[in-house]
């Protein structure tokens, strides 16, 4: 895996290409915002690790997913290094889908698939809700 990073010469912005994607980055401070910043492409990178995961989990036991979406949460220690606490994921599930399907593939995820949840499990738990059609079905912690 590698990436390129250019300063775009433009106070604290960057370009950053990876197998010909680029992605442009800035802090949330800045006053022309180009991109998220470097901690929240992290934030986004656990949701997606975990998403695919869970897609290709329940499609591989053909459960017809309607609707599914993720909200990554996270606080930020208030002294540097900066790193993420209390980091919450809500995995919202829609369709005529098995609970118990639906419980493996986000387990399956948070123990033993997503490796972004794996690292960032070694800093902070990494706490999870499942909702199906709106009803809560599951919480707990990543374990890897």
């Amino acid at each position: 895996m590698e990436t390129n990073l250019t300063w775009k010469k433009n106070q604290l912005q960057f370009s950053s290409e990876t197998r010909g994607h680029l992605v442009n980055m800035d802090t949330p401070e800045s006053t022309n915002q180009i991109g998220p910043s470097p901690k929240e492409l992290v934030l986004q990178g656990l949701a997606g690790c975990s998403a695919m995961d869970v897609i290709s989990i329940l499609e591989k036991m053909r459960q017809p997913v309607e609707e599914f979406t993720i909200k990554a949460t996270t606080d930020l220690t208030d002294d540097h290094p900066r790193v993420f606490t209390n980091l919450k994921m809500i995995f919202e599930l829609k369709g005529s889908l098995d609970p118990e399907k639906c419980k493996k593939s986000v387990e399956y995820s948070l123990t033993k698939y997503c490796g972004v949840a794996a690292m960032l499990s070694k800093v902070t738990p990494v706490q999870f809700e499942l909702t199906l059609n709106g009803a809560l079905i599951d919480s707990g912690i990543a374990r890897f």
